[in-house]
């Protein structure tokens, strides 16, 4: 996992933990009120024990995260790259980071090395042309370049 991955997590997870608490002190009003309002209570409850689950979730990725240093290599896409291609009709290049669950990069849209567009790209080069099935049909892009995230 990259720095800016588990940073990404840490902030979520900070999030969550503020959100949380706000929920409980909402739930501690709501059993001072009358029968609806504890009726309120018993949804917010629900609520919270979800919130609870992805608090945990997030404590254990964190914890159990391994920092990598980027990935060894630029020349082909690879886990950890970002990738800037240009789809077939357009002028301006997008660029995407190829991650794990959870990396994410400020300049690029992340996406896993498991969705279609991930493996599409998995393995290439710059100026590779590839083709993937996306929910809007058939799209076609060229490799630009290849960089760390």
């Amino acid at each position: 996992m990259s720095r800016a991955a588990l940073d990404s997590l840490r902030s979520q997870l900070d999030q969550l933990q503020r959100d949380r608490t706000g929920s409980a002190q909402e739930i501690a009003l709501l059993n001072r009120g009358d029968e609806a309002d504890r009726a309120q209570s018993v949804i917010a409850r629900a609520e919270l024990s979800q919130l609870d689950e992805r608090i945990a979730q997030l404590r254990h990725r964190i914890a159990n995260a391994r920092i990598s240093n980027g990935p060894a290599r630029t020349d082909r896409v690879v886990l950890g790259t970002v990738v800037e291609i240009l789809f077939d009709g357009d002028t301006q290049p997008e660029k995407y980071l190829i991650a794990n669950n959870g990396e994410r990069a400020p300049e690029a849209t992340s996406v896993s090395e498991g969705s279609p567009l991930g493996s599409a790209l998995f393995g290439h080069q710059p100026g590779d042309i590839i083709t993937y099935t996306a929910p809007t049909g058939r799209l076609r892009a060229l490799v630009r370049t290849i960089s760390a995230a």
